[in-house]
């Protein structure tokens, strides 16, 4: 029987309640965090707390818990609950409000953990042969908080469906391109790595992707729609789609309209990464996700 964890209980997961007057439903404020296992350890899982917790703050939500604490409680529920790969979720809402309205410090934290499908198949075909994206008018609330709203990303993604495109693309008004609905971006431009800086989710897959280009040939850059033109290659990063090669925009092909060779070799570099839990203690340690 699956377990869950709701402030500070471990329960029945079919039993996790969560108040209707609760501020994270009547008005959807909340935060989350999401990452997911490899052979069973869950991936950067403290850089993973400390944007939750960053998020967290932002929204004046007391999680009511610590970093530790929570650390351990997810570890728990990934024995209790014994999957060979496991999605896990961390949300805070904001409680219930005397006005219905404003959060008080009793907020509502709790954690899931779900299967993982393990089938890479999907994945290993996107890297091969590259998505397509849809660009979509939409500057998020708080780019940098990993909020519950989600609506403009649905909107988007339905947009995007019907034009069979893989995921949509956030753009400015004067074409500023931002991240996808779930995803952050990179483009190789007149041989060098960039990617946006500003209005954007920093993705924990991101900084680890960062950490592969070598120094000089990455910058962190305010990017438009014009400057596909000279693009070469581009790929996305995110917990799930790990490094997914980018082949067009709308009506913008990427380079040759396939993935190309750096974007390749960082893909064989994660693939490697992946495989060394050492590594991401270590890299979590030296070099913890905190520059938000």
């Amino acid at each position: 029987m699956s377990q869950a964890w709701i402030n500070g209980e471990f329960i029945d997961d079919k039993k996790l309640n969560i108040s209707a007057r609760d501020v994270g439903i009547l008005r959807g404020y909340g935060v989350f965090d999401f990452l997911r296992t490899y052979g069973g350890e869950p991936f950067h899982l403290k850089d993973h707390l400390r944007r939750f917790f960053f998020s967290a703050e932002k929204l004046r939500l007391n999680i009511g818990y610590t970093l530790e604490e929570l650390n351990s409680a997810i570890r728990e529920l990934l024995k209790r609950n014994g999957y060979e790969e496991s999605a896990i979720r961390m949300v805070c809402l904001g409680g219930e409000s005397p006005s219905s309205m404003v959060p008080t410090d009793e907020n509502t934290t709790y954690l899931i953990v779900e299967p993982f499908s393990a089938d890479r198949s999907g994945l290993e075909q996107n890297q091969q042969k590259g998505v397509f994206l849809a660009g979509f008018p939409h500057l998020r609330y708080r780019a940098e908080v990993k909020t519950n709203n989600y609506i403009p990303a649905m909107d988007a993604l339905h947009e995007a469906e019907q034009k069979g495109a893989f995921d949509a693309l956030y753009c400015g008004k004067n074409g500023e391109i931002y991240e996808t609905t779930r995803a952050n971006v990179f483009f190789r431009i007149d041989g060098k790595w960039l990617t946006p800086k500003s209005d954007i989710l920093i993705g924990i897959t991101r900084s680890i992707v960062m950490s592969f280009i070598p120094e000089g040939e990455l910058m962190e850059a305010d990017l438009t729609l014009a400057d596909l033109e000279r693009a070469d290659e581009a790929f996305l990063t995110s917990s799930t789609k790990e490094i997914t090669p980018i082949v067009r925009i709308d009506d913008q092909l990427i380079g040759s309209g396939k993935p190309g060779p750096e974007t390749a070799e960082l893909i064989k570099r994660f693939n490697r990464y992946r495989e060394e839990p050492a590594l991401w203690a270590k890299r979590e340690e030296e070099h913890p996700y905190g520059s938000f």
